[in-house]
């Protein structure tokens, strides 16, 4: 039986691209989230600013996957490449983080109106024999987690 008291392993999540079928990512760097905080001060006011906030900021999720011959990643990218911005948003993408048995879902990221604003190819070189990585940096307009 799974301790659910535990934390969730960084190593075990499923990531979900929407109509594009793109597994075995093997990194993702989720995004921070941050609200600015304008200061703001009267003539009448003590003397220390009052804190209020401003705009939230959320940063871009990226994903690093072994290069294969899905071009997925690629063909999403051509279209905001070409101009086809509507076409090339995902209304829901998510990563999910998963229990020990892979059975469970556990907490969930969903990212609206996602878009890829970076594709990155692998870097090449005859030294060594690392695999080929490419990297998507996506773009969203509202990030929410459920448990």
């Amino acid at each position: 039986m799974v301790n659910r008291l535990e934390p969730y392993k960084i190593n075990r999540f499923v990531v979900d691209l929407g109509e594009y079928d793109v597994e075995d990512f093997v990194e993702v760097r989720m995004p921070n989230t941050t609200t600015e905080v304008n200061d703001y001060r009267t003539g009448a006011d003590a003397a220390h600013n009052t804190k209020l906030w401003g705009s939230t900021r959320y940063d871009d999720l990226v994903m690093t996957r072994g290069a294969d011959d899905n071009d997925d990643l690629l063909t999403w990218r051509r279209k905001i490449n070409q101009g086809k911005i509507e076409e090339g948003k995902e209304d829901a993408i998510s990563i999910t983080l998963k229990n020990e048995m892979f059975d469970g879902g556990g907490p969930r990221w969903e990212f609206t109106n996602a878009w890829p604003r970076e594709y990155h190819p692998p870097t090449l070189t005859t030294d060594g024999s690392q695999v080929a990585m490419e990297t998507i940096v996506i773009a969203y307009d509202e990030m929410s987690r459920t448990a």
